[in-house]
């Protein structure tokens, strides 16, 4: 049997499609990775994303030092109406969060890649939290 490049069957009313190669399947897997993280960081833009080290730099400076500038913060903190100690822990908040459910999902996916067979459901929440 004969297939398509998207694994589809050549063969009119036949549905057996056969099994992922296991090069195939790590693929998926990294792919539902990088979905996963990308839903997370969704109601960000790629712009905003960036600026994300720069404002957990200075969050952290300040909270060590209340002296220390705050070219960033300070004007996010007047846009929300907050103390620049304020936006500081909210940063900073928001990072730590960052962090766990990517870590969660990195892990799960490390997690999938290293069986043998990777399961056919990998898709599924269970393997994911």
């Amino acid at each position: 049997m004969f297939f398509t490049n998207d694994r589809v069957p050549l063969i009119p009313g036949s549905d057996y499609i056969p099994p992922l190669t296991p090069s195939e399947t790590s693929d998926a897997v990294i792919a539902e990775r990088d979905r996963r993280i990308q839903a997370i960081a969704a109601g960000y833009t790629p712009t905003e994303r960036e600026t994300w080290p720069a404002q957990v730099e200075e969050a952290k400076a300040f909270k060590a030092d209340p002296a220390s500038p705050t070219p960033m913060l300070a004007p996010l903190a007047a846009a929300r109406g907050l103390t620049v100690g304020q936006m500081a822990d909210r940063v900073l908040g928001l990072s730590i969060a960052f962090a766990a459910a990517t870590g969660q999902i990195m892990g799960a996916a490390t997690t999938l890649v290293g069986m043998d067979p990777i399961p056919d459901n990998f898709t599924d929440d269970v393997w994911w939290t």
